[in-house]
């Protein structure tokens, strides 16, 4: 998915930080709730679709896919998936 997700990636010379961090690259897939900010207060909005269908279909088909493999397996990452999921 992240080779993927290049073509659909805001330009960084356009966007007002040049390097945006994990939050925000979540809150433009439509992941997370938006950020918005005024005076220093930090808001979250609402979660809403921005960014690329299509690529927030492949992290979700990719997640399916690391919980079904996980799923009969004691080691630490699987574990650890496992216990995401039950949240």
């Amino acid at each position: 998915a992240i080779t993927a997700s290049r073509p659909f990636l805001p330009d960084s010379n356009k966007t007002a930080s040049a390097k945006p961090g994990a939050i925000q690259f979540a809150a433009w897939l439509g992941l997370v709730p938006g950020q918005y900010s005024s005076g220093g207060k930090a808001r979250l909005g609402r979660i809403t679709k921005a960014g690329d269908s299509y690529l927030r279909s492949l992290l979700v088909m990719g997640a399916r896919a690391v919980l079904a493999a996980a799923k009969n397996k004691t080691d630490t990452l699987s574990r650890w998936a496992m216990a995401l999921q039950q949240r």
